[in-house]
């Protein structure tokens, strides 16, 4: 689940796990050749007043072009990914930042 409502965090950190697909528009603009889905897995944590802090992996295979034989081949990928999502635009410029709009409910992590 990468779409959180945020009463959820009254309790505490809220664990995301979902799957975005490889046509999703959040990859639109970057220069992947994704094979299959994208695995999302982490932490949705309350970080202050109108701040909310996600922390998690992303995995998942790219398809590209040997640098050395010109093969195409497949190399999956993990990575450490960090979203600070708040309600204050003075950190909006800062693109590990997402800008949410009150009244917040839901927080969706499928951008960052």
């Amino acid at each position: 689940m990468l779409r959180v409502d945020i009463r959820a965090l009254r309790d505490g950190a809220v664990p995301t796990d979902g799957v975005v697909e490889a046509s999703d528009p959040a990859f639109q603009g970057l220069d992947l050749h994704l094979v299959g889905p994208v695995e999302v897995t982490g932490t949705l944590q309350g970080a202050g007043s109108g701040a909310y802090r996600w922390v998690g992996l992303v995995r998942g295979t790219v398809k590209g072009e040997c640098g050395r034989c010109l093969a195409e081949v497949e190399t999956p990928f993990e990575a450490r990914a960090e979203a600070l999502y708040t309600t204050s635009a003075e950190t909006a410029d800062d693109p590990g930042v997402y800008l949410l709009t009150e009244p917040v409910s839901v927080i969706d992590l499928t951008g960052a």
